[in-house]
């Protein structure tokens, strides 16, 4: 037995279409994409590419150097404020995106669709100060109560929506009692 051709498949098609009146594609073949009309959709590709790689290698990163110290302490009421210690020559603007993560099962903590509050979240080279985030929008504050309890909860904060050398980890921790 010989194989389907595209005429015999062709064939085919117009019979179906005569018999049921359903129309099943064009009678057309369908051309071949020329190789040189790829070429300059190609190269807009790689520029893209290229211009996104150049201007993350300005951002701050690890990867190039940059030390940055990270502590959390939880306030209460959903407030978190983060000790930020930027050891770099590059400015630090976090931008406004959070991760609650469980350490333990390595799960992000739902959130509740509202938006997390961030204040002070830019730090020039050589600084450090307090970047303050209130949860109580986005977050069950009575299950984040539990979870920062049980000594299992991080933040991981960003610069360049979470990319690789633009993500951190920070812990957080209730007060020590006397502390205030």
């Amino acid at each position: 037995m010989n194989a389907m051709t595209n005429e015999n498949f062709h064939n085919i098609c117009r019979m179906v279409e005569q018999k049921t009146g359903v129309r099943l594609g064009n009678d057309r073949t369908p051309e071949r994409r020329h190789p040189a009309r790829l070429i300059p959709v190609l190269a807009a590709l790689m520029l893209l590419v290229l211009t996104m790689t150049a201007s993350a290698y300005k951002l701050f990163t690890p990867m190039n150097g940059d030390e940055l110290a990270l502590g959390g302490t939880y306030e209460g009421n959903g407030i978190i404020t983060v000790w930020v210690e930027n050891g770099s020559d590059k400015y630090l603007r976090f931008q406004e995106q959070l991760k609650i993560m469980d350490w333990e099962n390595s799960r992000e903590l739902p959130g509740l669709g509202g938006k997390v509050l961030f204040r002070n979240t830019v730090f020039p080279p050589h600084s450090s100060g307090a970047l303050t985030l209130d949860l109580s929008g986005a977050y069950d504050v009575e299950l984040l109560e539990r979870e920062i309890a049980r000594v299992n909860l991080y933040l991981v904060l960003t610069n360049f929506d979470f990319q690789f050398g633009h993500d951190w980890i920070c812990f957080v921790r209730f007060p020590q009692e006397g502390a205030k």
